[in-house]
C-alpha cells in the first residue's frame, strides 16, 4: 500500500471536512442549490481521493445533485456546466475505470456526446462568455460530433474572447468591399 504524503493527508482531511459541512448545509436548507452543487463538487473530489470503485459509487449521487442545483436555479450557468462536465467524464473514461465499473456495477450511466454537448450549450446561452473552459468544452464536444466548424467557432471564442463577434463582423465587412 502506497504512503500518502503530508500534503496529502492534508488535502484528504480538509475534503471530508468539507464533505460533512456541505452534507450538512444541504440538510439544513435543501432548497439552496450552491449546497447541491458544492456536494457534488466536494462528493467528487473524495471519489477521487478514494479510488475508483468509491468514485463510480458516487457518479448517480453527484449528477443528483447537479441537477437538483440545475432545477433550483434554472439561471445557473455553472450547474449546466457542471453537467456537462458530468457526462464528458463518462464519455471519456479511461479502460482501467470501464472495466472496474462493468465488474462492479453492470456498467455505467447512461450519457452522450450530445448530452454532454447540449448541457455546455445551455450553459453558454444562460451566460454567454461566462468561463472560457465552458466554451474549450462546447469545442470539444462539437469536435467529437464531427462539427469541424462549431468546434473552431467555440475555440476562437475562447481565443478571441468577447470581442469574437466583433472581429467575425469586421472580417466580414471587408470582404464586401
Amino acid at each position: 500500500m502506497c504512503q500518502l504524503s503530508s500534503r496529502q493527508h492534508t488535502l484528504r482531511d480538509h475534503c471530508f471536512w468539507l464533505l460533512g459541512s456541505v452534507q450538512r448545509a444541504v440538510e439544513s436548507d435543501d432548497d439552496n442549490f450552491k449546497c447541491h452543487s458544492w456536494f457534488g463538487i466536494i462528493l467528487n473530489e473524495v471519489g477521487d481521493i478514494e479510488g475508483t470503485k468509491k468514485k463510480i459509487s458516487y457518479l448517480y449521487i453527484v449528477k443528483d445533485h447537479w441537477l437538483k442545483a440545475a432545477e433550483l436555479n434554472p439561471n445557473d450557468a455553472t450547474s449546466q456546466h457542471l453537467l456537462g462536465r458530468w457526462c464528458y467524464g463518462i464519455v471519456t473514461i479511461s479502460s482501467v475505470m470501464y472495466w472496474a465499473a462493468r465488474a462492479l456495477f453492470g456498467k455505467l450511466p447512461d450519457t452522450s456526446w450530445d448530452e454532454a454537448y447540449g448541457f455546455f450549450a445551455a450553459a453558454e446561452k444562460i451566460d454567454p462568455g461566462f468561463w472560457k473552459k465552458n466554451l474549450v468544452m462546447l469545442g470539444i464536444c462539437a469536435h467529437a460530433l464531427n462539427r469541424p466548424d462549431e468546434a473552431r467557432e467555440h475555440l476562437l471564442k475562447v481565443r478571441y474572447g468577447r470581442h469574437y463577434e466583433l472581429r467575425t463582423t469586421m472580417e466580414n465587412i471587408s470582404t464586401l468591399t
